[in-house]
């Protein structure tokens, strides 16, 4: 990547550990907030980690 090229967050390599969803150690910003914001039970966000 360099400054004059744009790229989605969705085709940056980034790599999870396997089971570091589950443990909820996960080291990576995005994929930490979103999963704060998920839920089991509805694909609405987590208002708690929302706010």
């Amino acid at each position: 990547m360099s400054a004059t090229e744009i790229k989605l967050f969705s085709q940056l390599p980034v790599f999870l550990k396997p089971g570091e969803l589950l443990t909820g150690e996960v080291n990576g910003e995005f994929y930490s907030r979103m999963w704060q914001m998920e839920r089991a039970d509805s694909f609405e966000p987590n208002e708690l980690a929302a706010a």
